[in-house]
């Protein structure tokens, strides 16, 4: 049985929970199962929000929050850089193989203990300045074919797909 385990991060007015709520909800329509747990503190902009959603073709029987994710959706960069996040670090828990998704409107550099330890993970880490990034969860091949571009930051080692900004 197929199932993902996702840790949305983000700070308070971008939609992270929206988000979760969109996805789960499309999850169900197509026929499988989810559960979603919004999690955050006091309703303000800029303050830490996260959202676990849980996906599967078959039964999901826990809900709350999720210590380890397949995948981390991180909607700011401040819950890297500032830490805004209630998971710290923002990559905490990730499984092995695990796929790290992150909007930015700039390139953003790695701590060099945060690529080792995403590397030692064989993490996958997106980086998009817009959110275009969701349908490569689908894409069986690594790195997709439709528009990113791999490259390994000399400082980091960490393997990190920017988006192509020309296309």
């Amino acid at each position: 049985m197929k199932r993902y385990n996702i840790r949305m991060a983000g700070i308070g007015g971008q939609g992270v929970v929206t988000a979760s709520h969109v996805m789960s909800n499309g999850v169900i329509i197509a026929g499988g199962e989810s559960t979603l747990v919004p999690f955050f503190g006091s309703e303000k902009r800029m303050a830490p929000v996260e959202s676990y959603v849980r996906v599967a073709e078959g039964r999901i029987f826990e809900i709350g929050e999720i210590i380890y994710p397949n995948v981390i959706m991180i909607f700011h960069t401040q819950v890297i850089t500032h830490g805004k996040s209630y998971t710290m670090p923002f990559y905490s828990g990730l499984k092995d193989e695990g796929v790290v998704l992150i909007n930015s409107e700039t390139p953003l550099e790695l701590e060099p203990d945060q690529a080792r330890e995403l590397r030692e993970k064989k993490a996958k880490v997106f980086i998009s300045r817009r959110a275009s990034w969701l349908p490569m969860l689908l894409e069986p091949s690594w790195p997709p074919t439709w528009g990113w571009s791999g490259r390994s930051p000399p400082s980091s080692g960490c393997r990190i797909w920017h988006h192509s900004s020309n296309r």
